[in-house]
């Protein structure tokens, strides 16, 4: 492992690459949060940012009025609350038990007759670097359609959320850090490995543990005489049917940025630039080749208001708010 870039840096970092959304290094929700937000994880509608430790940092739910235990009245001034999409406005999958995310070094060896939950993960790992997740019990996705009514919420608020986030509570993010959380991809279990600047090809192996009273837990085990370089993680609780779905490992989003005369003007910032568009990169639709994207530039009077993006899914969301 190459102690340069760390863990969540290598992980993330690999799978980004897979199109997936955004790969969470840690996808259960913090412990410090109000027992209603551990119990669901990150939703759509969350307001927060990535960590370098790669959790996501919740401030606050757009749809949910201030007073809701989730956002403990910790919210912007003059908040209101966003009406909450309806279930059409949702495009929903599910992952079957079995599935697995890797980057094209990672090969799965495992045979199709495998039964999930049960069954046996095997992969071959080429070098130099990958990153794999493992999905026992499978995983569901859920996302919005239509994306701009938030988006023009975000233009109207950005400011606000900043100054509060930054202002009221001291995080210091950097312009382009914040997010909006438009989608989530949720699993009962998981299994994490990655790997860099490897020279040698090795195998792992993601498989139950041999206990009879650990109702199909699962553990990481490198293969008899092969050398493993990979760190790698898990999560799966037993009983499985009585755990919460709160385990996120892809997160869908907007990346919003303060235009940058606004953001140069705050207080509470320390940047200064000049510049007077509201640009906005969203997804027209998805195929087989990936995302396809559209611009579209909207001008304001003279001053920029806010800059918002939908990152297409494998893009590093914490840069896709930089400005131009």
């Amino acid at each position: 492992m190459d102690d340069s870039f760390s863990e969540s840096e290598i992980y993330c970092n690999q799978l980004m690459r897979r199109r997936r959304g955004f790969p969470l290094y840690v996808p259960s929700p913090p412990e410090n949060l109000p027992i209603e937000y551990q119990t669901h994880g990150v939703a759509i509608g969350d307001v927060g940012s990535i960590t370098p430790e790669g959790i996501f940092d919740f401030y606050f739910n757009i749809y949910l009025p201030a007073d809701h235990p989730i956002n403990d009245n910790d919210v912007p001034e003059n908040f209101h609350p966003l009406v909450p999409y309806s279930s059409k406005s949702l495009t929903s999958l599910v992952y079957d038990p079995g599935d697995s995310v890797s980057t094209s070094s990672v090969v799965k060896l495992t045979p199709p007759s495998d039964e999930f939950p049960g069954g046996e993960f095997m992969f071959s790992c080429a070098a130099p670097q990958g990153a794999v997740l493992a999905l026992p019990h499978g995983a569901h996705l859920k996302k919005l359609k239509n994306l701009e009514v938030e988006r023009q919420y975000v233009a109207a608020h950005a400011e606000s959320w900043y100054k509060h986030i930054n202002g009221t509570g001291g995080r210091g993010l950097q312009n382009g850090s914040l997010y909006l959380v438009t989608g989530c991809e949720k699993a009962h279990s998981w299994g994490m490995a990655s790997f860099y600047s490897t020279r040698d090809e090795f195998q792992l192996k993601f498989s139950r543990t041999p206990k009879a009273n650990t109702s199909n837990r699962y553990r990481w085990r490198g293969v008899q005489g092969c050398r493993d370089p990979s760190q790698h993680k898990n999560y799966d609780p037993s009983p499985i049917n009585d755990a919460p779905l709160n385990q996120t490992t892809f997160i869908h989003g907007l990346s919003i940025s303060l235009g940058v005369g606004i953001w140069g003007k705050r207080r509470w910032l320390w940047q200064y630039v000049t510049h007077s568009r509201i640009i906005v990169l969203f997804v027209v639709s998805r195929s087989s080749w990936g995302w396809r994207i559209h611009w579209e530039e909207l001008r304001r009077g003279e001053r920029e208001r806010c800059f918002v993006r939908i990152p297409s899914s494998c893009e590093d969301i914490s840069s896709c708010g930089d400005n131009q």
